[in-house]
């Protein structure tokens, strides 16, 4: 979701949509994002009164920093709250200006960069217009419970250190946290009342590339519109109970979900296995179901044989969503075996020189892997085949039993092998 602002206007981002943006500059610093880019600061209004690291900054950007070092962390209370309230008030002003007849321009909430040292309360406030905290910093709690943002909002590479709330927050433009950071709580539920329609809805949404530090919640929401959670790192298991899912919704692979051990992450994986299930997304339905499996093994007793039958799976094809190990490990048996009859033959036990039995590897290679080959696509062929045929293998030094319950013991690991890859291909193009 691009982020799109215009000329600025006293804090606010004045526009008609495609023109360039076209900020003021002042003498304050301004801000830098975590890309390194940096954005000059766009409150005209505002003089550039305190010093940090020897750099002028006006109060909204002025850094938090270390007590003593003349940042936000030196201010006293009431500073501080002066700093939210400033916000809140930008946020809550009109949000259209008639600049000329018939033509309505747009006015953009610019609060990209600010630096908010103690809890911004925008609930239960309207937001009227678009508005940005892109790269915004805060330091305390944010609640917007009950909250209505009429439109746009961007809160791209925004850093939340505390509980950001947005419980029942009326959503009817969309939103981007694309890049942010939740270090503590990221709670988003609709409102548990069904009559309350407008506040479980929420059009389209973006956190790419979001982190997810603490719990997630979104349950109870309506997601009306494309919903892009890909490269969104979640340190819990996020919480989508209750929800209705757009069909053009994106997750990240597997390693984006970090948790596996606790006490609800099960629970939470099978609500989106189900989701994608409805959806017919296998791919995410696979995932969601390899997540919710490796949380259930994790409350499993070591000694009960599920327990081991669930992590044998997803070694074999790590609950089927990988083909190609199961492929690797239908070539490895063969490879194995061929490798351990062939050092059988090649050695005559006694001194472990090259001699022995056989001074040729060539015939003892080539009748290895024909032998594994056979209990491979012949299965249980060992026990089919006579002693003289069995015998008359250039790597066997003597005796038949050993070479039988070898066979037996490769076919059953190849025919289980081939079993977990017709599962995997079967759970990833079903219809």
């Amino acid at each position: 979701m691009e982020s799109k602002l215009y000329t600025n206007v006293g804090g606010r981002t004045q526009g008609r949509k495609g023109d360039e943006v076209r900020i003021m500059a002042s003498t304050c610093a301004g801000w830098t994002d975590r890309g390194a880019e940096h954005h000059e600061c766009q409150f005209e209004e505002e003089a550039p009164e305190y010093v940090f690291g020897g750099t002028n900054y006006c109060r909204f950007h002025l850094p938090m920093g270390d007590p003593g070092e003349g940042g936000k962390a030196d201010w006293n209370a009431d500073q501080k709250a002066a700093i939210s309230e400033s916000i809140v008030h930008k946020l809550v002003s009109p949000g259209m200006d008639l600049a000329s007849p018939g033509m309505a321009e747009i006015l953009i909430t610019n609060l990209s960069g600010v630096v908010v040292p103690v809890e911004l309360t925008m609930s239960p406030n309207r937001v009227n217009g678009p508005a940005s905290f892109n790269g915004a910093q805060f330091h305390g709690a944010v609640d917007s419970v009950y909250a209505d943002f009429s439109d746009f909002m961007w809160f791209d590479e925004a850093e939340f250190h505390r509980n950001a709330r947005f419980d029942s927050a009326a959503f009817q433009g969309e939103a981007s946290f694309s890049g942010a950071q939740f270090h503590a709580e990221a709670e988003f539920p609709g409102a548990d009342n069904p009559n309350l329609d407008e506040r479980r809805k929420v059009n389209a949404a973006s956190f790419s590339g979001t982190r997810f530090g603490g719990s997630a919640n979104f349950s109870n929401r309506e997601f009306l519109s494309r919903t892009d959670f890909t490269g969104a790192i979640f340190e819990f298991a996020p919480n989508f109970h209750g929800s209705t899912l757009h069909q053009d919704t994106a997750f990240g692979d597997i390693d984006c979900f970090r948790d596996v051990t606790s006490d609800r992450a099960a629970d939470a994986y099978r609500t989106l296995r189900l989701a994608m299930e409805e959806h017919r997304a296998r791919l995410q339905e696979g995932m969601f179901f390899a997540l919710e499996q490796k949380a259930r093994r994790r409350k499993m007793k070591r000694f009960n044989p599920a327990h081991w039958l669930s992590f044998g799976y997803e070694l074999g094809s790590n609950y089927g969503l990988s083909i190609l190990r199961p492929l690797l490990w239908f070539a490895g048996g063969i490879i194995i075996s061929t490798f351990l009859l062939f050092t059988v033959g090649f050695y005559d036990g006694s001194d472990l020189a090259p001699a022995g039995a056989c001074p040729y590897p060539v015939p003892i290679a080539t009748d290895a892997l024909l032998f594994s080959v056979r209990q491979t696509f012949l299965p249980f062929d060992a026990l089919r085949t006579t002693d003289k045929i069995l015998t008359d293998y250039a790597f066997n030094l003597g005796g038949t039993d050993w070479l039988r319950a070898w066979g037996v013991v490769l076919s059953l690991f190849e025919a289980l092998a081939a079993l977990l890859l017709i599962l995997a291909v079967r759970w990833r193009y079903r219809r």
